[in-house]
């Protein structure tokens, strides 16, 4: 039993290690693209983790590795893969940790090799959980931040058509407003349907899908009435930012409500004791 752990402790520690491994030169990378360059993302593709990582997809269980939507991987700007190096990272990390206590505990204190190896077994699955809930608690955080800056861009969009700006300058004007996060992200949607040639109402609204974010695409939606058929939306975007804007002050009211209602709670048991 001494033996299995410390092989199952040295593979750990083994993989655990690495991320701190230079990354071999890919030849073959060299080759494919132009003399002299090598293409940093084939490069990352190719290293050690994601290897590993794909690994992983393709051989464990989906219920394993793709339990987290798309979506909320995308809002937080991760791939699957690098999520999934995530979750193998901490679960072998909680592993070795656990093994090298086991192994202590069994020379110095004779604790059985197994209640050791039981617990690694089972806060290894805990480990392998917690990213998941970390992305899912970020993905809410953003997609909340996103509707917010979603608001602010509809009130732009109906200042740029009280301007009678064509509706696809009053997205790219409005767009280019600030520079947080999800401007950004708009921003870049706009630019890659230019260059693919697409409406960029179209665009947004594919975004607001892959996203999960609905206030993008009721906007994109107003927007394209304008575009394609003409029509004038500046109502609709003032009574759109309008919905929004009392909808998140709604939100806010409810969570300022629970919160003092927690607090309250904490302090009248704290008056009984």
């Amino acid at each position: 039993m001494l033996v299995l752990a410390g092989m199952c402790f040295g593979v750990a520690v083994a993989m655990l290690l690495l991320p701190a491994l230079p990354d071999r030169p890919q030849l073959r990378v060299l080759e494919a693209g132009r003399p002299g360059v090598m293409d940093p993302v084939a490069a990352r593709g190719q290293s050690l983790q994601h290897r590993i990582s794909a690994w992983a997809l393709r051989t464990l269980p989906e219920r394993a590795t793709m339990s987290l939507s798309s979506a909320d991987l995308d809002i937080v700007g991760i791939t699957r893969v690098e999520h999934t190096w995530k979750k193998i990272f901490a679960t072998l990390l909680m592993v070795v940790s656990l093994l090298a206590m086991s192994v202590v505990a069994q020379l110095f204190f004779s604790l059985p090799l197994w209640i050791g190896l039981v617990f690694a077994l089972g806060l290894g699955v805990v480990a392998w959980l917690l990213p998941d809930t970390d992305v899912t608690t970020r993905a809410k955080a953003a997609r909340e931040e996103f509707g917010r800056s979603v608001a602010v861009f509809v009130e732009l969009l109906a200042a740029e058509r009280r301007r009678d700006a064509p509706a696809a300058v009053a997205l790219e004007n409005a767009a280019s407003v600030s520079d947080a996060w999800a401007f950004r992200r708009i921003r870049q949607e706009l630019l890659r349907a230019r260059y693919n040639k697409v409406q960029p109402w179209t665009a947004l609204e594919a975004l607001s899908v892959k996203l999960k974010v609905p206030e993008l695409g009721d906007a994109a939606r107003i927007m394209a009435l304008s575009g394609d058929k003409g029509a004038a939306v500046y109502e609709p975007l003032r009574a759109l930012g309008k919905g929004l804007r009392i909808r998140m002050l709604n939100e806010d009211a409810a969570r300022e409500a629970r919160a003092s209602g927690v607090s309250t709670c904490l302090c009248k048991r704290g008056g009984h004791r």
